[in-house]
């Protein structure tokens, strides 16, 4: 379950869009504007922030630009009725992760939060395996049994004990070879 913080003037646009945020199981959170939504941001720390462009006080574009300031992995995606080219290069250029022009269907804005939580959730196990990865691994050591020692081969099992060499010797495998040597062999097929 994520959290999506929406923050419009429109009343109607912020509770429809909430509505269908809570239908899809996530957390909704709403502000009428912008130093609101600042609040709530410090508050719920939202996984989406799905903000309009053209509001009283503060713009969105404002707000983009303070909250990539706060919390520069946060996803916000622009929402607009007034949509040019420039003022869409403008917000992308700032940060924006998507820019919806109004009206919108509330089939785009679920496609668009699935694609946002799946790359979410991506980059979230990226940094996980990157830190498993980074963390220090056991010290390699040369073989510590002559039998299988060859010159400059190096064991990939961490150093052992005394006793941990006895338990590996006996549960191994044996070496003695599934054929006949080639000298038993060649003598064999000589007669």
């Amino acid at each position: 379950m994520a959290t999506i913080l929406i923050v419009d003037d429109e009343k109607n646009i912020r509770e429809h869009l909430a509505i269908y945020v809570r239908s899809l199981r996530h957390r909704a959170e709403v502000a009428p504007d912008a130093t609101e939504a600042l609040a709530l941001l410090e508050r719920h720390e939202p996984d989406v922030i799905f903000s309009d462009v053209r509001m009283a006080g503060m713009d969105g574009l404002a707000l983009l630009r303070e909250i990539r300031r706060r919390r520069p992995d946060a996803v916000v995606v622009l929402m607009t009725a007034y949509a040019t080219v420039a003022e869409a290069v403008e917000a992308m250029r700032a940060g924006a992760y998507d820019y919806l022009v109004k009206p919108f269907s509330l089939d785009q804005v679920g496609l668009l939060l699935a694609r946002v939580l799946e790359v979410q959730a991506l980059r979230r196990e990226n940094r996980a395996l990157r830190r498993v990865l980074d963390e220090p691994r056991p010290r390699m050591r040369p073989c510590c049994s002559p039998a299988r020692a060859a010159p400059g081969r190096t064991c990939l099992r961490p150093p052992c004990t005394p006793g941990a060499r006895a338990t590996r010797a006996r549960s191994s495998p044996s070496r003695a070879p599934a054929w006949p040597s080639t000298s038993s062999r060649a003598s064999s097929s000589d007669t």
